[in-house]
């Protein structure tokens, strides 16, 4: 059973002229924390509560944070993803298994995350089409590491002006996170992205 972690989270509060959710924080935490992102259904094995979560790029205190595992058991991977100025990594982020080899798309701006899905638009810079990327192992099969996703959301899409997305709520994540090894520190890459 999926066991994701989830922020503490804060009241929810009204904005300016806008109509408070019509689900409560709570509700939207508890939604969140049982409905993955549909990319990473297959992949995805338990919470990850070590992580420290913390607040989003954009303050969304929404944070669900997920292990993953292959399909064969195995918790290890190589992760790739591009480098670009100056060394900052961009997507695509994929992961292949260290034991079977099978590969997975962790995060792809052009396909996952709040802009593609409800705004028809890329969400970061590409690695397959900015010149000067090129592919790089944030990890390698000889030296495997664990894989940790936290997806940030924001607290308006139970707002009646999400109910078209209402069985794609948890694809639209506006921030996401990936932890590549046990803890985030120079050995142990982190990787984020704005997805809105």
């Amino acid at each position: 059973m999926i066991q994701p972690a989830l922020s503490t989270g804060y009241p929810k509060k009204e904005e300016n002229n806008r109509m408070a959710s019509k689900a409560s924080f709570e509700d939207q935490v508890n939604f969140f924390s049982r409905t993955v992102p549909g990319h990473l259904k297959d992949i995805v094995f338990s919470g990850c509560p070590e992580l420290g979560l913390g607040a989003g790029g954009h303050g969304e205190q929404i944070a669900i944070g997920y292990r993953l595992r292959c399909k064969c058991k195995n918790e290890l991977f190589e992760v790739t993803a591009y480098a670009w100025k100056e060394a900052s990594l961009i997507g695509p982020v994929n992961a292949k298994c260290s034991s079977c080899g099978r590969s997975y798309a962790v995060f792809d701006g052009d396909i996952h995350g709040y802009d593609p899905v409800a705004c028809d638009t890329s969400s970061n810079a590409h690695g397959e089409r900015e010149e000067s990327a090129y592919k790089m192992n944030v990890s390698s099969l000889s030296d495997p590491k664990s894989l940790d996703i936290v997806t940030y959301y924001p607290e308006d899409l139970f707002d009646n002006d999400f109910d078209e997305f209402a069985d794609r709520r948890a694809d639209l994540f506006t921030w996401i996170r990936i932890i590549v090894g046990e803890e985030v520190n120079p050995d142990h890459p982190f990787l984020e992205f704005e997805c809105a």
